[in-house]
């Protein structure tokens, strides 16, 4: 059972339903074996989750002694998945502005909780809590155009705020603040602007997210 955890938060993440593919990957049953008394979706996460803890122990310890090669694939019931690779972000192409601010530009409503699957996201936090792990949740930075185009962001924060209170092993950092990254600098992200519900970090923006994360991390492990 690891001490922390990390968990990147999406603005879209109660509107979305699993992956059937990704989740019979990390299941620990193989095509041959009786089915679970889950049949998909975040459940199955939750139902599994000490064989995934004991899947990310081996990775990070792979990790360190760099034994993985970044195109390795493992073997599942339908096929095969890439293995995690240790990604950085993308070099940000010069020739490749981010679009200015347009007068009218489409925004992007919350999908509010529970949603399609919100119900695992608390059942995994009381899971964490029983384990006594530590759970530090991460509102990732947007692009200032994506992070304007989803207009109730405040109203997705607040909610993860009132699910996660009962906890007292959960943390909460928020980087998706203008006053808190800058996500108004260009040189930081690859993509998104107004009118584009996501955006992803730069190369450089990526190390200086890493810097500003790790300094809050490491708290937990003082």
């Amino acid at each position: 059972i690891p001490n922390v955890v990390v968990y990147g938060l999406d603005y879209f993440m109660f509107k979305l339903k699993s992956h059937q593919f990704f989740m019979d990957a990390v299941s620990a049953a193989g095509e041959d074996a009786e089915p679970g008394p889950y049949a998909n979706g975040l459940l199955l996460l939750l139902s599994n989750k000490s064989h995934i803890d004991e899947f990310f122990n081996n990775y990070l310890d792979q990790l360190n002694q760099n034994v993985n090669p970044p195109n390795e694939t493992q073997e599942t019931g339908n096929g095969t998945i890439h293995v995690i690779d240790p990604f950085i972000g993308y070099e940000k192409q010069v020739y490749e502005p981010l679009p200015h601010k347009k007068r009218w530009f489409k925004k992007f409503d919350y999908g509010p909780y529970p949603g399609k699957e919100g119900i695992y996201f608390t059942k995994l936090l009381e899971e964490w809590e029983k384990d006594d792990v530590q759970v530090i949740l991460v509102f990732l930075p947007d692009y200032i155009g994506s992070y304007e185009s989803n207009h109730q962001m405040d109203v997705f924060k607040k909610e993860i705020q009132q699910l996660t209170a009962p906890y007292q092993n959960v943390f909460i950092y928020d980087y998706n603040r203008p006053d808190k990254f800058p996500l108004s600098n260009p040189k930081y992200f690859l993509d998104g602007g107004h009118g584009k519900s996501n955006s992803h970090l730069s190369k450089t923006g990526a190390r200086v997210f890493n810097r500003m994360l790790l300094k809050e991390i490491k708290k937990h492990y003082e």
